[in-house]
């Protein structure tokens, strides 16, 4: 399997950057239809990224796509739209508990049977934005097979803990080590936060 050292998040409404994802030499891309996309241009984005998982050739890229959460009027858009294009997972935002990705992995799995999916192909991803999140890591990992990832989340968990996110991150040191012990004990993958800063290349270098 190939190792996946790098993710680099790919905005769901952005062509030309899509379209050049293959030479930007990450392992992996991550196409984002939540935060990178504008609440008007959420229909247009999960429809060309459908087109580009059924069209485009990624090379040997690994790609995830990440919906909008469950919480949101386009959460069950995305997932009907998305997964007949078969990603390699779908990373879903704001799990709370393993009710969360529980409910997922049914509809994953609804939509998976309807289009003659095998049954778990699409992974699941857990993003861990929240205090309770945190707390509640090992169990969200541990929830059902389709959950091969753990994903940090640190913007949204630093805005939910009320404390300033800083370049350094120690603020962020216990949920990254809590997140990693959990996702070990789970036996699955887990990812670090985002850096943000493109600017600062040797920041991401650390």
């Amino acid at each position: 399997m190939k190792p996946c050292r790098s993710m680099l998040y790919i905005p769901g409404d952005s062509p030309g950057m899509i379209q050049h994802a293959p030479v930007f030499g990450a392992d992996s891309i991550l196409l984002d239809l939540e935060d990178a996309v504008a609440l008007t241009e959420k229909d247009a984005a999960r429809k060309m990224v459908a087109c580009y998982l059924k069209d485009y050739d990624f090379k040997d890229l690994i790609v995830t796509v990440r919906v909008n959460g469950a919480d949101t009027e386009f959460f069950d858009d995305d997932l009907k739209e998305i997964i007949p294009c078969s990603p390699a997972a779908i990373r879903i935002p704001k799990c709370n508990g393993p009710a969360d990705v529980l409910a997922a992995d049914k509809k994953i799995e609804e939509i998976e049977k309807a289009n003659s999916i095998p049954v778990g192909k699409v992974e699941i991803h857990a993003m861990i934005e929240t205090a309770v999140g945190v707390e509640n890591a090992f169990f969200i990992a541990s929830a059902c097979p389709r959950v091969q990832a753990l994903t940090l989340g640190g913007q949204d968990l630093t805005a939910d803990m009320g404390v300033q996110k800083t370049k350094e991150g120690w603020e962020l040191f216990y949920a990254r080590s809590r997140v990693v012990v959990a996702a070990r004990a789970a036996c699955v993958d887990v990812y670090d936060t985002v850096w943000a800063d493109i600017s600062d290349k040797e920041g991401l270098l650390k």
